[in-house]
């Protein structure tokens, strides 16, 4: 998960940079077309980039965001049936088919095998990433990571102690 968490946040830093730099390549050509030639060509790049840049970043960034859906799914809800999933991202099983390996080949998925078509399983061969544990909070009933003896709910705060759980 903090693979594909990292991968979101570059994504999400250049989607905001990429329309700055075409705001400031217009303003480049404007006020130094005639005066300094090389900062005018500066501001052509900088325009050309934001221009063609900022739509694949976006839409990089949005297939990335379902894909970290299909993986909150699998890891933390267990769902392991291709069918399950696809009812729950509401696409097609070959397109979630698709994506879960493209999320294995990727290294965003380690430890789990395709297992004809139709579900997950984990592999024994495979070092599993480090499992987290999940508790209903007792004050919202949301679900929350368990982190030791205590922890604090990510939805109203509230500090869960796990002992009497």
């Amino acid at each position: 998960m903090k693979k594909i968490n990292r991968c979101l946040s570059i994504l999400l830093l250049f989607g905001i940079l990429l329309p700055i730099l075409f705001v400031a390549g217009i303003l480049f050509v404007v006020l130094f077309a005639s005066k300094n030639p090389p900062l005018m060509v500066a501001g052509i790049i900088f325009i050309v980039f934001g221009f063609y840049g900022t739509p694949l970043i976006w839409t990089n960034y949005g297939a990335k965001k379902s894909n970290k859906r299909l993986l909150q799914l699998i890891l933390n809800e267990n769902i392991y049936s291709i069918q399950e999933l696809s009812e729950q991202t509401g696409t097609q099983e070959k397109q979630t088919l698709a994506l879960v390996r493209g999320l294995i080949n990727g290294g965003y998925l380690t430890g789990y095998l395709i297992v004809d078509e139709k579900y997950l399983k984990l592999n024994q061969n495979v070092k599993q990433e480090k499992s987290r544990s999940f508790v209903k909070c007792p004050y919202c009933g949301a679900k929350t990571i368990v982190n030791g003896p205590q922890s604090l709910c990510e939805y109203c705060g509230s500090l869960i102690d796990n002992n009497h759980l």
